[in-house]
């Protein structure tokens, strides 16, 4: 799937003010991006019963500017490559994540050189499809709510590093849709 132009330009957006902020105080900015595979779980309340799609494989792109060393800005987007599967009464259903992008604000906690702790609050708009593909059922669906999230970095060198997270995507009680991502990030 290809970037969506709003998801492209939010992201752009965020780069650019994120680095004319960042210069306007006398810090050079630090531009960086993250390539990473998402695991995503989408969970459904039906009938007093919790019905989860598990294993929902998604690609994740995130690009960001440090504002200084204890918060950045990001901007981020995912889209799906796999589906979810569960049967229910019989039936296979499926549910893929179509796109995910959102804007974050990234508070940071240096633990040394290497380490660092981090957490990610801000918006999200979601685009999924679930479907029964034995009754020619398949129905898409959008919505945006708050995310938020908690990860680490470790540093490989001074351009490379090591990420892991864990996201809420879309915040609700009966259809939250959440996350482990693993990625390489990358500083320009």
């Amino acid at each position: 799937m290809k970037l969506s132009k709003t998801a492209v330009g939010a992201m752009l957006m965020v780069a650019i003010s994120s680095s004319a902020f960042a210069q306007s105080n006398g810090k050079k900015d630090q531009l960086y991006g993250e390539l990473g595979y998402l695991t995503a779980n989408y969970s459904e309340l039906y009938s007093n019963a919790t019905y989860t799609w598990s294993s929902i494989g998604a690609y994740r792109v995130v690009l960001g500017v440090d504002l200084d060393d204890s918060i950045a800005i990001e901007g981020m987007y995912a889209s799906g490559f796999s589906n979810g599967s569960l049967t229910i009464s019989g039936y296979s259903t499926s549910v893929t994540l179509n796109s995910s992008y959102g804007l974050y604000a990234k508070p940071k906690l240096n633990l040394n050189q290497n380490a660092t702790l981090f957490a990610r609050v801000g918006f999200a708009q979601t685009n999924g499809t679930a479907s029964i593909p034995g009754l020619g059922w398949s129905s898409t669906g959008s919505d945006s709510s708050l995310s938020y999230g908690l990860g680490a970095s470790f540093k490989i060198n001074e351009t490379m590093s090591i990420n892991g997270d864990y996201m809420v995507y879309y915040n609700s009680t009966s259809t939250p849709i959440n996350g482990m991502t693993f990625g390489i990030g990358y500083r320009f």
